[in-house]
């Protein structure tokens, strides 16, 4: 029997999937593991024009999503023909949705991302906390 391994993909971490995937692969090609991307969307609302009428339904949005992430991610997986790697999309609650995928796949290991913090941002943002910090103290010390 081989190994089975999920990959969980949440909203917004397309990205970082895509560039943790060599990783993951390598993983995947070390234990001789089949790979799964399962990627989870909260159920879309149906799409309108701006007369508030229905251009696609929710079913529709839906195979939209799903068809340009399973083409985004099969495009990115193809440099690596050795490891059998299939993509899926799921609909719903997320946390019920992952429960029942990791379940219906019978995985032995399963991956998440994490978007990683950018470094000059954090400081940008300790610095506009401490500014902010200095200018509440002068005005309380003003207003005394």
């Amino acid at each position: 029997m081989t190994a089975r391994l999920l990959a969980i993909v949440r909203p917004g971490q397309e990205t970082t999937a895509l560039d943790g995937l060599p990783a993951l692969v390598a993983t995947a090609r070390a234990e001789h593991a089949r790979l799964r991307l399962a990627c989870f969307r909260p159920l879309p609302p149906a799409r309108v024009d701006r007369y508030d009428r229905v251009i696609a339904d929710i079913d529709r949005e839906m195979d939209r999503i799903a068809r340009s992430l399973v083409e985004r991610f099969t495009a990115a997986t193809r440099a690596f023909d050795d490891v059998p790697v299939e993509c899926v999309v799921r609909f719903g609650r997320p946390a019920r949705e992952i429960r029942l995928e990791t379940e219906a796949f019978a995985a032995t290991l399963v991956a998440c991302f994490e978007r990683r913090r950018d470094p000059s941002v954090t400081i940008r943002l300790r610095g506009v906390l401490d500014s902010w910090r200095v200018a509440r103290r002068n005005r309380r010390w003003v207003a005394t």
